[in-house]
């Protein structure tokens, strides 16, 4: 007898410009359907970027739901960069959504001070449930 586990997986830029210091969606999960209410999701995510010109700092968000309205439910805020430096980045989570159906994950990015644009060029995300 086997198991499925639910699972869902991204490696879709949404937008490969961080422009200025906007929060700009970087990858979206498509809907996971949860094999049991309040069941626990673990979510993994892998970004690489070049911050823009003049960025001091960068925050990465983890968010539930499509876009930069939904909650904030882990995140790296004000991490030191210098100007036009590559970064790679990673966030692990595991969250309990509740009873819901159609669950979805967004990871966006923002720069401080940065007079010039972002540029993402890789980023990946996956979450299963248990």
């Amino acid at each position: 007898m086997g198991v499925h586990l639910p699972s869902v997986a991204s490696e879709t830029i949404v937008n490969t410009t961080i422009v200025t210091t906007l929060e700009t969606v970087i990858v979206t999960l498509p809907p996971l359907n949860l094999p049991l209410d309040f069941a626990a999701v673990i979510i993994l995510g892998t970004l690489l970027w070049q911050v823009g010109t003049g960025s001091t700092t960068y925050t990465l968000r983890l968010r539930q739901g499509p876009g930069i309205t939904g909650a904030v439910i882990s995140g790296l805020s004000n991490v030191t960069v210098s100007s036009l430096q590559v970064v790679t980045a990673s966030i692990t989570y595991s969250d309990v959504p509740g009873a819901v159906a159609g669950q979805q994950y967004t990871i966006t990015l923002s720069h401080t001070g940065s007079t010039g644009n972002g540029s993402v060029s890789a980023a990946t995300m996956i979450a299963f449930s248990l």
